[in-house]
């Protein structure tokens, strides 16, 4: 999988280094199972108007919702 055009392997190197991060978080959210039924890109839509709701601007990472 790529993001921007690279590896995402290298890319959130490239992301650590450049912001200075000390750490990555990623969220694993269940789409599909015995209790979830959604489609991955609606999970993440939601997400996404969370985040945008309570800061009023896209995650850094985010470059379109």
């Amino acid at each position: 999988m790529k993001q921007e055009g690279m590896p995402r392997q290298k890319f959130f190197q490239q992301e650590i280094k450049k912001f200075k991060y000390d750490k990555l978080v990623f969220l694993w959210v269940t789409t599909f199972d015995e209790k979830h039924n959604e489609l991955p890109s609606l999970s993440e839509a939601k997400m996404i108007q969370v985040y945008f709701s309570e800061y009023g601007k896209l995650p850094l990472l985010n470059k379109q919702a």
